[in-house]
């Protein structure tokens, strides 16, 4: 009796920690963008993953619209948006008159304002192709995706634990597809602008005077990442990837894409990226100096 009211006792501790041990949760904050890299919580097989992605209708918001429907096949994930937009015209009609004050004629024209209403039906389809997926990002309540054509997707959900699943979904998807996401570096990149540029005074440095307004920065760094851990900080200005160098925000865009695929291929690969790094004193005077950051990539599992 002492061991079955024991066992009883027990056994709830040790379903939560089975179901505890299941969960993996980023190891990396948020960036100061508000979004984190994609950490899978759970795989789940197809007609699983294709029903949870079905299901979101109610919980989902498309560039500010819920969708009408939902498709999703084994192929691409579609929403169907409808919307109306009411625009507001403003006609101005002329009246026409006058009278006379003996031989005078006293015209009393003007113009009167109109105001109507337009109401126009709007409909779109916001396409997902699985196979077109190259990267997720997570915030509390958003899901962005950025597609091999450029493109970046925004999904935007009631709350955290949707938008993790929506996430875990669409990575199964992936996986059915044998396609594997890229490794993951932790930190998110942008052209300088002309702005940023002044302030750096940057003519004043004779070996870099190849930095342009359309050179690229680091944006923010994920605390705990790879690139974290190497010493990649906000701010820094990319110089070089693996030797090549960085002249706008696309080819490094192509540069460090091809990088990670590589580091798929081969895990004792190391990204070296060549950085312009700069602080500010407390006088407004700036130290930098140049520095090879050595990473790591993580790989998702």
């Amino acid at each position: 009796m002492k061991i079955k009211i024991l066992y009883i006792l027990i056994l709830p501790f040790i379903l939560i920690f089975i179901s505890c041990a299941t969960v993996r949760v980023s190891p990396w904050q948020i960036s100061s963008s508000g979004y984190s890299d994609y950490i899978p919580q759970r795989v789940y097989d197809f007609e699983e993953a294709l029903a949870n992605l079905q299901n979101l209708q109610s919980d989902l918001w498309i560039n500010g619209y819920k969708p009408t429907d939902i498709y999703v096949d084994k192929f691409s994930f579609k929403a169907k948006l409808k919307w109306t937009n009411i625009k507001q015209m403003t006609d101005y009609v002329p009246t026409h008159g006058g009278f006379f004050i003996g031989w005078n004629y006293i015209s009393t024209d003007s113009t009167t304002k109109q105001t109507s209403y337009l109401t126009i039906q709007n409909e779109d389809t916001v396409v997902l192709p699985f196979k077109d997926v190259t990267n997720m990002m997570l915030s509390s309540n958003d899901l962005c995706l950025n597609l091999n054509t450029g493109k970046t997707l925004y999904f935007h959900l009631s709350n955290e634990n949707f938008v993790q699943r929506m996430a875990d979904s669409v990575y199964s998807m992936l996986l059915f597809h044998n396609i594997k996401l890229p490794p993951i570096i932790g930190f998110s990149y942008d052209q300088i602008g002309e702005e940023k540029l002044s302030y750096l005074n940057i003519k004043s440095y004779k070996n870099y005077t190849d930095i342009k307004s359309n050179s690229v920065y680091v944006n923010s760094v994920l605390a705990n990442s790879p690139a974290k851990l190497a010493g990649l900080c906000e701010n820094d200005i990319i110089l070089e990837i693996n030797g090549e160098k960085i002249s706008d925000i696309h080819q490094f865009s192509n540069v460090i894409d091809k990088a990670l695929n590589d580091y798929l291929k081969d895990n004792n690969k190391i990204i070296k990226i060549k950085v312009f790094h700069f602080e500010e004193n407390s006088d407004r005077t700036i130290n930098w100096e140049e520095r090879l950051i050595k990473i790591k990539p993580a790989i998702i599992q």
